[in-house]
């Protein structure tokens, strides 16, 4: 049954949103071939920062200072580079099951028949390995890439998971057969949720759920 608890956000969730506001931010200029200031540029972040959900104040503090890290080492990284954004955080829409799914895209860039989708992350990877391990098995990914070829009549010629805390890229290509497999798991996801059947499935995952200390499910 849903019990519509109300919680606090995780400082996980509080450190990516301020990083993906500054980068929005970073590549809206981008895409009008202008260059946003380093100065600005952190204060977006500082702007979107919220104190929620952190262990204490010195592990806010860390983390504050991890992000300003991070997007200055993005900033001097990037500037070099001659690829600009042709789409910033845009919207798209599909219909699966009667049901209206809605999403947006972190970026886009498009050059001619090259295309790929960027999704930015904050989360840790190992390895160049692991960063491509993650993009092709991101279910994400291939929702976004079912996006795109209804918007642009074909699937982008790759996906990109941008781990930006440790400057990786994972790159996938995607196919319309694996496109297919998840456009199918999502319907029967739209389905149960029509049946209000919210089933949990216990796994690694619990360990960043809002709700694993009141999970029966996880508590087992």
């Amino acid at each position: 049954r849903a019990l519509r608890l109300p919680v606090l956000a995780h400082h996980t969730a509080v450190f990516g949103t301020a990083v993906h506001e500054a980068l929005k931010a970073y590549n809206l200029f981008r895409k009008e071939h202008n260059m946003i200031s380093l100065e600005v540029f952190l204060e977006v972040f500082k702007k979107a920062w919220r104190s929620e959900g952190f262990l204490s104040r010195e592990h806010e503090e860390q983390r504050f200072e991890e992000g300003v890290k991070i997007l200055k080492t993005y900033y001097e990284n990037d500037k070099k580079s001659a690829e600009v954004p042709t789409l910033v955080e845009e919207s798209f829409r599909m219909t699966l099951e009667n049901a209206r799914i809605r999403g947006r895209w972190d970026r886009v860039d498009i050059r001619g028949e090259d295309s790929a989708i960027i999704d930015y992350k904050t989360g840790d990877v190992k390895d160049q390995k692991e960063a491509d391990k993650k993009a092709k098995e991101s279910t994400q990914l291939l929702i976004y890439a079912a996006a795109f070829r209804e918007r642009y009549g074909g699937l982008p010629q790759k996906t990109i998971l941008y781990f930006i805390k440790n400057d990786l890229t994972g790159t996938a290509v995607p196919t319309d057969e694996k496109v297919r497999e998840t456009l199918d798991e999502a319907r029967e996801v739209v389905r149960n949720i029509s049946d209000q059947k919210f089933d949990a499935e216990p796994g690694y995952h619990c360990r960043w759920c809002a709700y694993e200390k009141i999970c029966t499910e996880a508590q087992r």
